[in-house]
C-alpha cells in the first residue's frame, strides 16, 4: 500500500514539474521573440544620466532597477525613463550610453544582443524537457516505476519457485543489522548474542572515488570483493514548501544499480508503514514471501535489547526476520537500504 502511495506521489510531481517546465519554457519562449521583436527596432544613440536606483528583494536576490534621464535629437527630454540594461554597480549620476525608440522617444530599448538567444535556448530546452519528463511518466509502467521490485518476470519462472520451496520449510529467524567500523561505513548482520553472520566491511572510503567493501559470509567463510559507487539521488516538487519527494536513489555495486543487483538475486522489496516513525518490507524472493525487514533505532547495536523498540528509526539499523538461507539476500537489502535516499 505505501508502495503504491508513494508512486502515485512521485508520478502526481513528475507531472507537476513537467507542466511547470512546459510554462516556464514558453515565457521564455515569448520573452525572446519580444526581445528579438526590440533588436529590430531604428535605435538612437543617445547619452543618459542615472536619477534613480532601486533595489527590490525577489525571492533570495536583489533586483536593481536603474532610471534615467536624456535628451533626444529634437531637444525633448525625458526624465526618469526605465534602462532596460540595468546593473547593480550602477549608481545615481552616472552617465551611460542608451537607446531609444525612433519611434517611441519615450522608450528606451536594450542593445544586448545575446539575450534573446539565452532566453531562446533556455525556453526550448525546458519545453524538450517537460515534454520527455510528460512522455516517459505516462508511458512508464508500475512494475517499471518502481526500484523495490526489479525481479523481471521471466526470472518468476516455475523452476525458481522451486528453489525457494526447496528449503521453505527452514524456521525463520531474528538477526540485527546496523553500521559499524570505521566512521560507521561498514555494516554487520548478527544474531541476539552479536555472534557475526554477514558483514561488508570497507576498506576503502571513496571521497571522489569508489568506496571498496568486503562482503563476508561469516557462516561459510566466503568473501567477496565489491565496488560501490556514490549514491545518486533525483527530486521533484519544491524545497521551500517542504514538498520535495524522492524521485530515484541508487548507487551502483560492481557498475550494476543497487536494485537491479537485488533484483538479480531473485529478492523485491513491498514496503508499509508500522507508525510513524517505523516502516516495514515484506520481503519475497521469486514472489514469494520469506520474511521482513523492519527499521530500528539504536537498539539493535545493544546485547540485549535489540528487540526493544527505540521511538524512532535509524537509517541502517533494521531488525530482519529470515530463513538462514536467505541471509545473502536481506544482507543485500539492508545494505541498499542504509544507503540510498527514499521516503521511508
Amino acid at each position: 500500500m505505501l508502495s503504491k502511495l508513494r508512486d502515485f506521489f512521485r508520478r502526481y510531481h513528475r507531472l507537476n514539474f513537467a507542466v511547470v517546465a512546459f510554462i516556464v519554457g514558453i515565457l521564455f519562449t515569448v520573452v525572446s521573440i519580444i526581445s528579438f521583436n526590440q533588436l529590430g527596432k531604428e535605435k538612437v544613440e543617445v547619452s543618459v544620466t542615472v536619477t534613480r536606483v532601486d533595489v527590490e528583494r525577489v525571492g533570495d536576490s536583489d533586483e536593481t532597477y536603474v532610471y534615467v534621464t536624456y535628451e533626444d535629437k529634437e531637444g525633448v527630454t525625458h526624465e526618469n525613463v526605465y534602462y532596460p540594461d540595468s546593473k547593480s554597480t550602477m549608481e545615481k549620476g552616472d552617465k551611460l550610453t542608451g537607446y531609444y525608440n525612433a519611434a517611441n522617444p519615450d522608450e528606451l530599448l536594450s542593445n544586448n544582443k545575446v539575450t534573446p538567444y539565452i532566453f531562446l535556448a533556455v525556453g526550448i530546452f525546458a519545453i524538450i524537457l517537460a515534454v520527455v519528463i510528460f512522455v516517459r511518466t505516462l508511458s512508464r509502467s508500475k512494475k517499471e516505476s518502481n526500484e523495490l521490485d526489479r525481479v523481471k518476470d521471466e526470472q518468476l519462472s516455475e523452476e525458481n519457485v522451486k528453489k525457494v520451496m526447496a528449503y521453505y520449510d527452514e524456521p525463520n529467524e531474528n538477526y540485527y543489522f546496523h553500521f559499524t567500523g570505521k566512521l560507521n561505513q561498514s555494516y554487520i548482520l548478527e544474531t541476539k548474542d552479536k555472534k557475526a553472520v554477514m558483514e561488508a566491511r570497507c576498506d576503502k572510503i571513496g571521497i571522489f572515488s569508489k568506496y571498496k567493501f568486503n562482503f563476508i559470509d561469516h557462516l561459510s567463510g566466503k568473501e567477496i570483493l565489491h565496488e560501490v559507487s556514490h549514491t545518486i539521488s533525483t527530486s521533484f516538487g519544491s524545497g521551500d514548501s517542504g514538498t520535495m519527494v524522492v524521485d530515484s536513489s541508487y548507487f551502483k555495486i560492481d557498475g550494476e544499480k543497487c536494485w537491479d543487483y537485488l533484483g538479480k538475486l531473485g529478492y523485491s522489496l513491498s514496503a508499509s508503514m508500522q507508525d510513524l516513525t517505523h516502516f516495514s518490507y515484506e520481503v519475497k524472493r521469486y514472489g514469494v514471501s520469506v520474511g521482513n525487514i523492519k527499521t530500528a533505532g539504536r537498539n539493535v547495536m545493544k546485547e540485549g535489547k535489540q528487540d526493544e523498540e527505540n521511538f524512532i528509526s535509524v537509517q541502517g539499523c533494521y531488525v530482519v526476520n529470515c530463513k538462514r538461507s536467505d541471509l545473502e539476500g536481506f544482507f543485500a537489502a539492508c545494505f541498499i537500504l542504509s544507503r540510498v535516499e527514499i521516503a521511508f
